[in-house]
């Protein structure tokens, strides 16, 4: 009788929006299962619960009814949580409506839904047990398809590059890989008024092989790494909308099993991993509000993630003077000079066994953070109206300290590796911002040199992408030819 009545109690509790950070928690760990640890979703759920605590206690001192605190706390986070679902809906009606209209519409749903709970002191049996047995239901379905995951989930060993009659060099170089975020091709800044000659005669100076007329496979982060480490155009589903969850998942699934690294596997190579991204046995090494992963991939479709990043900013942005502006502004890109300082040490130690050195720099992504002197762009991240010829500015701005703290990198890094590693140097893509209203797929010309010692760099040719780049390296190295993919782009 006990037990009955406690199961009884349950469905009629008023914690019910505990229930659904659960189910929410549970449904994105199913989503992401391969690449979200077990300690990460205990760590988030325990912290929305928290949230999710502090305001059912909020509502009940301001409502003063439990029943209705918590019915107004479950709605409320319903909303929070699954924030994106409405962002995409605003997104599906024009293409356009973005930024703070859903946020506002969905603030105003919030109040009027306060007002409705204060006017009407009732109760609310019904809709109580409606929505706990409805989560309790959904709670142990995602539980079954967790052990659905758990039991088959395995990580497959991706055929490598190598072939049957591939001969490897005897003394193998270790391979960095330093990629840029939408960094623009030097034939697009062109097309907006910028050479950027000076910047690839530097390059070319120091040994390097630029690229004419390089470009990726993706105008976008996540699949053109995906495409760039598997040596191959990933199948994705095709969507009307450019932020398809499901094309995101399968692309960081595809950069977590790479092909590229089980071939460097297969060849002896060590993997240091210094970017966002989580690879098998190589961890990401920071996160970003761009490239959601770890928490962040939980977060992201919430609200939260908008409070979190961009709250400090929209208050510290008003306070008279912008000192704390600045720092929380560089907070979120000095991440870039870390990866870069951690690499030089590393690469400073010598060590008989070649590595293969993945280094992902947010730059010159937006939000164009810092001007060509090097300083926070207080001016251009403070703007009340940002027109698209203000982004086109910020961007080469940023572009001109992105390329003097590149060279500065590039010099130390050969000089600490005595100049026998190759070093690969290139964006991910090019920029969309710039992009704007070119008609010859501005948005994928992109950066690609290539430092090859002892080599001429011949195998690599003007006009090829990304999908590439790694095929010809490996040729290099095994001495075989290893067949090349068509140079084509993937439009969304």
């Amino acid at each position: 009788m006990f037990k009955q009545g406690h199961a009884r109690n349950i469905f009629k509790s008023n914690y019910h929006y505990l229930l659904l950070t659960l189910f929410f928690v549970l449904h994105a760990w199913n989503d992401f299962f391969e690449l979200l640890p077990a300690a990460a979703i205990l760590k988030i759920f325990l912290l929305l619960g928290l949230v999710a605590v502090v305001y059912f206690l909020t509502g009940l001192i301001l409502l003063k009814n439990a029943e209705s605190a918590a019915l107004f706390t479950t709605i409320s986070f319903f909303l929070f949580l699954f924030f994106g679902v409405i962002e995409k809906f605003f997104f599906s009606l024009s293409g356009q409506i973005t930024g703070i209209l859903p946020k506002i519409v969905t603030a105003l749903f919030v109040i009027l839904l306060f007002v409705l709970f204060k006017r009407k002191k009732k109760h609310w049996i019904r809709a109580v047990l409606f929505i706990n047995t409805l989560l309790v239901l959904l709670i142990v379905l995602e539980m079954v398809f967790l052990l659905n995951n758990a039991f088959n989930s395995k990580i497959v060993v991706k055929k490598s590059f190598l072939y049957a009659g591939s001969h490897p060099l005897q003394k193998l170089p270790t391979v960095y890989l330093v990629l840029l975020d939408e960094y623009a091709g030097a034939e697009t800044l062109l097309k907006r008024g910028y050479n950027n000659e000076k910047f690839l005669s530097e390059i070319k100076s120091f040994g390097f092989r630029v690229i004419k007329n390089a470009k990726s496979n993706y105008s976008y982060t996540v699949p053109s790494v995906a495409s760039l480490l598997n040596g191959d155009i990933i199948s994705l589903p095709q969507s009307k909308s450019l932020y398809n969850s499901e094309r995101y998942r399968l692309s960081l699934k595809e950069i977590y099993n790479n092909r590229v690294i089980w071939t460097f596997r297969a060849l002896g190579y060590r993997i240091e991993n210094y970017s966002p991204f989580p690879m098998h046995q190589a961890n990401a090494r920071y996160t970003n509000r761009f490239i959601p992963v770890d928490i962040g991939l939980i977060l992201s479709p919430t609200i939260f993630d908008d409070i979190i990043d961009l709250m400090p900013l929209y208050i510290t942005r008003r306070l008279p003077g912008k000192k704390y502006f600045e720092r929380l502004v560089y907070k979120k890109i000095e991440d870039n000079y870390f990866a870069m300082d951690k690499l030089l040490q590393k690469a400073a130690v010598q060590d008989s066994t070649p590595s293969f050195i993945y280094v992902h720099l947010m730059m010159p992504h937006s939000p164009f953070a810092v001007d060509s002197t090097g300083k926070i762009n207080v001016q251009f991240l403070t703007k009340k109206q940002i027109t698209q010829p203000d982004k086109n500015e910020a961007y080469l701005q940023y572009l001109v300290h992105t390329n003097h703290v590149v060279l500065k990198f590039i010099k130390q890094l050969k000089a600490k590796t005595n100049n026998d590693a190759v070093i690969l140097l290139m964006s991910d893509h090019g920029s969309r911002d710039l992009a704007i209203g070119l008609n010859d797929n501005a948005s994928f010309n992109s950066l690609n040199c290539i430092y090859y010692p002892g080599k001429d760099s011949t195998g690599w040719y003007d006009g090829m992408s990304n999908v590439n780049q790694f095929r010809i390296l490996f040729s290099e190295i095994t001495g075989t030819q290893i067949p090349l993919l068509k140079d084509s782009v993937v439009l969304f």
